[in-house]
């Protein structure tokens, strides 16, 4: 479609091709044993898989393949995933369980939710405002294959160390796809793909099939920071050159090369 051709002219070079990295025959064999051997086991806590190098690649891997959705939170507990009140639209609230194929709307979520709980806990002492993480991914060609993301943090955040989150792993097939209609009920379900701007909704407790941890470094692509209120256009112009700038202060203090490309020039709108 030409608005996608258009779309992808102007935000490709300002986004991170997060899709590009191909998976190997011997990777996906890894991934597939590791994913059996967690569901395998029956009773007990919801198995935990291991940290690996590739944890992005695992879950994104294991979305394409497995019939599977995504639930994320800051605690790493959870038993099961249970239905809350949740606003839908204009003051109406419904009671659902959510899960998305996502991942990165996912990993956005968790992160915010343990920015709040921190802060509320009085173990974050800084002003992140109203949105401390912002990040998603837009296909810009014709399957998912074409995927470009981009994952910003407020500014205020750079001088503290986020701990990990935990992504669920969920089976899709106990979730309906929402949105839901004007009342606040679940709309009716159609048949066909799951899109993944489209949340999973849940009426009953989920029990997740497997969970694992995952740090903002397991990114496979730059990510950026953001000042308190400033426009979504100014975040996305100044998101590669600030990545990159970023990834300058990284390697220094680590002492190695920088791994991000350099940012392209962007015009600069920032206020």
């Amino acid at each position: 479609m030409l608005a996608t051709k258009i779309f992808r002219v102007l935000l490709g070079p300002l986004l991170y091709r997060d899709s590009c990295r191909a998976i190997t025959a011997q990777q996906a064999d890894a991934f597939d044993k590791v994913y059996m051997s967690a569901i395998e086991q029956r009773g007990g806590p919801v198995p935990r898989i291991d940290r690996t190098d590739s944890v992005y690649d695992l879950l994104r891997y294991l979305v394409v393949t497995r019939q599977i959705a995504f639930h994320g939170s800051h605690n790493p507990d959870i038993p099961e995933i249970r239905p809350s009140s949740q606003e839908v639209r204009n003051g109406i609230t419904a009671r659902f369980a959510y899960g998305s194929i996502n991942l990165l709307r996912v990993i956005q979520h968790s992160f915010h939710k343990q920015i709040v709980h921190r802060q509320s806990a009085g173990t974050l002492s800084c002003d992140a405002g109203r949105n401390p993480i912002i990040g998603s991914s837009y296909v810009l060609g014709r399957d998912v294959s074409d995927t470009y993301s981009f994952f910003s943090i407020n500014d205020q955040l750079l001088d503290f160390e986020l701990d990990e989150v935990t992504v669920y792993i969920c089976p899709l097939r106990v979730f309906l796809k929402a949105p839901l209609n004007e009342d606040g009920d679940i709309a009716q379900v159609t048949n066909g793909e799951v899109n993944g701007s489209v949340k999973l909704i849940a009426a009953e407790p989920v029990r997740p099939l497997a969970k694992i941890g995952f740090r903002l470094s397991d990114l496979p692509f730059g990510y950026g920071y953001h000042r308190r209120n400033e426009p979504l256009t100014s975040i996305l112009w100044n998101f590669r050159r600030r990545s990159a700038e970023l990834a300058a202060r990284a390697s220094k203090r680590a002492g190695g090369p920088v791994r991000q490309t350099e940012a392209p020039t962007t015009p600069n709108t920032t206020n």
